[in-house]
This record gives structure tokens, sequence and C-alpha cells, in this order.
């Protein structure tokens, strides 16, 4: 049977397929293979030591191989390592870069150092730059500043700008993390695009003028103007605030042109610390195809001219490319409306259609009143119903254990107090108790299906009349609505009030607001 040595020496004479399948098979024995892939990269010849270094620095992107060079390094010390970075193989010297990057082990990084600013081979030094921030140390950190001050005399001529451009994205990834903006607040009014849950527009309209606002409706979502921006924050019923800074171009050059003579680094250098603003870039309005081309366009044009740093993994705003225009989306300054969310579950509903749905219902619940919800979830729509004002009490049911234990860990982190219940609620045995029902009903997407719904939703529909006190309401929340509008017209004790159509994610869900009208007893 064919060793592990043996099938690492035979990696540079296979084909393609065959090397890629061999490949494989070495990785996967992750741990068990560090030792002897380490051994062939510092003693094989030139191409099993470069392939070697390939595979393992793949391996060391994992916790144990990681762990387990570490350990190699230590006791046979790391000069081995640093001899491959001045090899005269530059992919070798690549994949040793890439392999340090990995570790992150703060003693690569003055050597890592040496090797950027001495290293003429271009496509090494985006691997040694990301290998430096992934170490973030001061002096990892001293190096990439010293690389992005001298890359205009690195990279002369036109025929230089793909690999400029190349460094730039690798630095501006690298240092993105350690150069935060603060926020420090407006120094004028901007306008504010609100964006609410599709079809519960009126619920974020009128929170919007109770918070002093004089909101604007759009075909995009409802405009505010403020030059206090944490007030926005007040409000529930929205997703995401934007400011508009200009119109998208017809390329992504003219596009970044359009963002660099817009109002976006005014806004940041006046309302944020630091000299430097870590972003991404979202695209929704360009083809798939089409969009890691314009993102990365844009991003070189922008990091090469500008304060602005590209940073997919670590940032502090987003240019929002949609509606053929380019937004500006903030993540300065922590939105925390929704922090007694500790946890969640598959069939969660979003905490803003939550708290629109409640809003929306408003004129329906009454103060002190004892509200149900028989299939809580996560108890998002019981915590959301409670900001609007306070009940006499609080009570959910759902037959999964694990939904249960979720709710009341967001039910202690809101301050709040709930009976919370694993039942099925078809079993559940008290009547004419509650005021009011508010649910986000199984849809039969992330939890049940169409099948186990039709005798779920028919035994809780004729529950309705004996859950609710007479007069009472259920607001329910579906997605199947055909299911619960022909069950709700088959029970003579119930009145279909309102119902609303309205749009999360993917999904149309409609609100169902019922009236129990069984006769209030003598």
């Amino acid at each position: 049977m064919e060793g592990l040595a043996e099938k690492i020496d035979r990696l540079p004479k296979l084909d393609e397929s065959e090397r890629i399948k061999a490949s494989e098979e070495i990785l996967a024995l992750e741990g068990d293979a560090v030792e002897t892939l380490w051994q062939k990269a510092t003693a094989a010849e030139t191409p099993v030591s470069r392939l070697s270094l390939g595979l393992l620095s793949r391996l060391c992107k994992k916790k144990l191989p990681a762990e387990k060079m570490q350990e190699i390094l230590s006791n046979r010390n790391r000069l081995e390592l640093y001899s491959l970075f001045d090899n005269d193989d530059a992919k070798i010297r690549r994949n040793a870069a890439i392999l340090a990057g990995n570790l992150a082990d703060p003693r690569d990084a003055e050597p890592l150092s040496y090797m950027l600013e001495n290293e003429k081979t271009l496509f090494i030094r985006s691997s040694i730059i990301l290998a430096l921030g992934s170490i973030g140390t001061e002096s990892a950190i001293s190096a990439l500043e010293k690389a992005k001050s001298n890359i205009d005399n690195l990279y002369e001529g036109a025929d230089m700008e793909k690999h400029k451009n190349e460094e730039m994205l690798a630095l501006s990834k690298s240092l993105a993390g350690y150069e935060r903006m603060s926020f420090t607040g407006f120094r004028q009014s901007y306008k504010f695009l609100l964006k609410p849950t599709k079809g519960l527009e009126n619920a974020l309209y009128e929170e919007a003028i109770g918070c002093g606002f004089n909101p604007v409706i759009s075909a995009f979502g409802i405009y505010v103007e403020t030059d206090d921006y944490p007030t926005l924050f007040k409000m529930r019923c929205f997703n995401e605030a934007l400011i508009l800074l200009c119109r998208l171009g017809p390329t992504p050059d003219e596009s970044a042109e359009a963002i660099l003579h817009s109002k976006l680094l005014q806004i940041l250098e006046s309302s944020h610390s630091g000299n430097r603003f870590p972003y991404r870039i979202e695209i929704r309005d360009i083809s798939h195809d089409q969009r890691r081309f314009w993102a990365r366009s844009i991003a070189a044009s922008l990091d090469s001219q500008s304060k602005l740093v590209n940073s997919a993994s670590s940032y502090s705003f987003e240019l929002r490319l949609e509606d053929e225009k380019i937004w500006l989306k903030l993540y300065s300054l922590t939105d925390s409306r929704f922090s007694y969310r500790q946890g969640d579950i598959p069939a969660s509903i979003n905490p803003v259609t939550a708290a629109s749905i409640a809003r929306t219902c408003k004129k329906y619940m009454k103060p002190k009143a004892n509200v149900l919800d028989p299939f809580c979830g996560s108890a998002t729509m019981l915590v959301e119903r409670e900001m609007l004002f306070q009940t006499k009490s609080l009570t959910g049911i759902d037959i999964y254990g694990k939904a249960i234990g979720v709710a009341r860990g967001n039910i202690a982190a809101a301050g709040l107090q709930a009976n919370l219940i694993n039942l099925d609620i078809l079993n559940y045995s008290m009547e004419n108790c509650f005021d009011e029902i508010i649910s986000n009903m199984p849809f039969g997407m992330k939890a049940g299906d169409h099948e186990t719904n039709i005798p779920l939703y028919s035994g809780f529909v004729n529950m309705l009349p004996r859950l609710l006190k007479p007069g009472g309401y259920a607001m329910l929340y579906t997605m199947e609505k055909k299911l619960l509008s022909g069950m709700i017209s088959a029970n003579s004790d119930l009145t279909l009030v309102d119902r609303l159509s309205t749009v999360s994610g993917d999904l149309d869900p409609m609100l169902f607001i019922i009236r129990n009208d069984t006769p209030q007893p003598y």
C-alpha cells in the first residue's frame, strides 16, 4: 500500500485531475499529514516542495493542523520557515507567506516585513501583505503602512496598473480592521431613506410622526430628515437607513467617479473620527456575472484616490448599488433595537416585521391585556407587543422545547416576564382568558409543511372562540392564506376584520385580524 510520503512525491507526475484527487486525499488526513508535508516542503526537490507547501498552507486554515504546525516550528526553530521566505522559487516563497498568514504568529511579523520590503516579484507581494494583516501586531501594521506609502514609487507606468490595484486591495483588506472609524455625530441634517417591511409602511409612517419627524412616503420607502442619527433608532419599524449619494453610472469607473464627487467623504469626515474609512460594496442592480467585476473595479478606483478602504470582512459602512442609485449605509453606530434577541430558531420572524405587525394592530389592542402567542418560537412577537404598551400578562406556547429555551433567554434579556409553555397548542385547556392573540403561524417553509398545517390550522381556528374573550382579537401572520381564510369563513363565531398583504424576503405572507364575536356570557 502506498504511503503518504510516496503519494506526495508522485504529485508532480500526475495529470491535473489525478493531482486534484490525490491532493484531496492528503488534505482529508488533516493533522496526520502535517509533519510529512513539512518534511517534503523543506527537503524535497522544488516541484514537490512547492506542492507540499501549498497543501500545508491550505491545511493550516483549520485549527488542529495549525496547532500541529506550530508545535513543529517550536521544536525545530522557525528558521526553517524563514529560509523558505528567501527561496529561489517564487511560488515556494508565496506559499510560505500564505502559511505564515494562516498561522498568524506574532514572531513572524518581522521576517515577513523584511520579505515585503525586498520582494520584487509582484504576484507574491499581496500574499505577504495579507499574512501581515492576519498577524496584526504594531510592527506588522507599520510595515503595511510603509508599503502603502511607497506604492506609487513601486508601480510606475500604465502597464503596472493591474498589479498596483491588486496590491492596493490587499493593503486595504489588511489595514481595515485596525482603522475602524468611530461615529461622533452629524454636523448638519441629512435625508434618510428608511426601508420598512413592504405592506406595513403605515406602521413606520405613524411611528415616525410619533417621534417628531415629518415623514415623506416614496416608492422606495419613507424619507425623514435629521441631524440626530441615534434618534432614528427609537423607531422599530424600519430595516435599514440609507443616504442617497448619487446615481449609478453606466460603467464602474464612472460610478466610482460619481461616488468621489458625492457628499460621501464630507459626511464621513465631519461625523467620524479616524483618517481611513473601511467599507464594503453591496450590488443589487447589476447582473450576477458582472457584480464581482464592478465591485473590484469601483474599489480599486476609490482606494487609490481617497481615504476609503475596501474591506468586505471588517467595515464601518456600505456602498449600496440599488435602484440605479448609489446609497450610503452606516454601520459605525450599533443598532441595539433588538439586542434582546440572544438567540433564534430557523422559523423566527424578522423583529422589524414583528414590530411593524404589532404597531399595525395597535388599534385592536388595549393596555393591561392578557396576550397569547400560541406558536411563540423565540418570543419576538411577545416582546414587540410589550414594547407598544404594557400588558397584564404574556403567555407563549410552542411545541418545540428548543424554541421555548430560546424564548426564555430572549424574554429575560428584554427584562420581561412571560409564562412560556412547551406544549402543542391543540392540547391547551384554558378558556376565555386572553384579550389578544398575536402570532407568526407555521408557514410550512422552515417549520412544518402544508399537509401537517391543515389539521393544525383547523384545530387552532376552532379553539379561537374559547381561547379569546368575547370581543378579543387574534392577529395572525402566515403564508397559508387560503387555508386560514377558508377556516375563518367557516366559523360563525369569528369575523375577519382586516387582512394585509406583505412581502418579507422572498415570501409574501398575509396579516389576518380576526375578532371573536361569541356573545358575552350573562
